[in-house]
C-alpha cells in the first residue's frame, strides 16, 4: 500500500475484472502483533460464521437475481429432524428442504450440503433453491442441510463421517413423509460420492455428496 503525502490516508489499486466482487480486510503489524481489521471507510460487509469482511463491489457488478426472493416461485418448506446415526454413535440434527411440488408418493434426488444452517443463514440457499427450481434450472430437489456437532474432526477425512452423510439423510425424508398406500414403498438407497479431504479446515467443499434415491 502506498501513503498520500501529509495525511494518515494508505491506498491500493488493485486489479479487480470489471463486474466482479472482492471480499477483503486489512493486516496491520506493529512490531510483533498482527491485526486484521475491515475497512473503516466501507460501510459494504459480507458476513460468514468466521466473522465479517468489507467488500468491493468492481464497475458492472450486480448482485445475482436468483439469490434474491422471487414473490412468483413457489416456496419449498424446511423441516428440523433428528437423526439417530449409528456411523456417529449420536443422534444429528439435519434440516430438510422439500421443493414446493413435493408429494410424498413420488420420488426426488436428494442433495446432501454439509455446513448446512451455515448456507441456509448466510447463503440465502433456500431462496436459491425456490428459484432454481421455478426457473427449470434445478429439477424438483429434496435438500438435507447437515449441522455438525465438531465439524474439525467430523470433516477431516472422517469414514464416519461419510458413512452418516449418505445414510442419515437418505432415510430421513421416509421416516418423516411416509409414503402414501397404492404402492409398495421402497427403501431409498444412496449413491453417495463424498470428496475427500486431508484439511480439516476444507468443509465447505468437503461434501456434497451425491445421493438419490432408487
Amino acid at each position: 500500500m502506498r501513503r498520500v503525502p501529509d495525511t494518515d490516508l494508505w491506498y491500493v489499486v488493485p486489479g479487480v475484472p470489471e463486474g466482479s466482487r472482492l471480499d477483503y480486510q486489512f493486516q496491520v503489524r506493529r512490531g510483533d502483533h498482527v491485526e486484521r481489521l475491515n475497512d473503516p471507510r466501507n460501510p459494504r460487509r459480507s458476513y460468514s460464521p468466521f466473522g465479517s469482511l468489507s467488500v468491493c463491489f468492481a464497475h458492472g457488478y450486480t448482485t445475482p437475481e436468483w439469490t434474491q426472493p422471487d414473490p412468483a416461485a413457489p416456496r419449498g418448506t424446511l423441516t428440523d429432524l433428528v437423526v439417530d446415526s449409528r456411523a456417529l454413535g449420536r443422534d444429528c440434527n439435519v434440516t430438510i428442504y422439500l421443493p414446493a411440488s413435493f408429494r410424498p408418493d413420488a420420488r426426488y434426488p436428494l442433495l446432501v450440503v454439509h455446513d448446512g444452517g451455515d448456507f441456509l443463514q448466510y447463503a440465502a440457499a433456500k431462496a436459491v433453491l425456490d428459484n432454481l427450481i421455478h426457473r427449470g434450472d434445478l429439477a424438483a430437489t429434496v435438500v438435507a442441510f447437515l449441522h455438525p456437532k465438531d465439524r474439525l474432526t467430523e470433516y477431516a477425512d472422517s469414514p464416519g463421517q461419510a458413512s452418516a452423510a449418505c445414510s442419515a439423510p437418505a432415510s430421513a425424508p421416509s421416516r418423516a413423509w411416509p409414503r402414501r398406500t397404492g404402492r409398495p414403498a421402497r427403501t431409498p438407497r444412496s449413491s453417495c460420492c463424498p470428496a475427500r479431504s486431508s484439511s480439516p479446515r476444507a468443509a465447505r467443499t468437503t461434501a456434497v455428496a451425491r445421493c438419490s434415491s432408487r
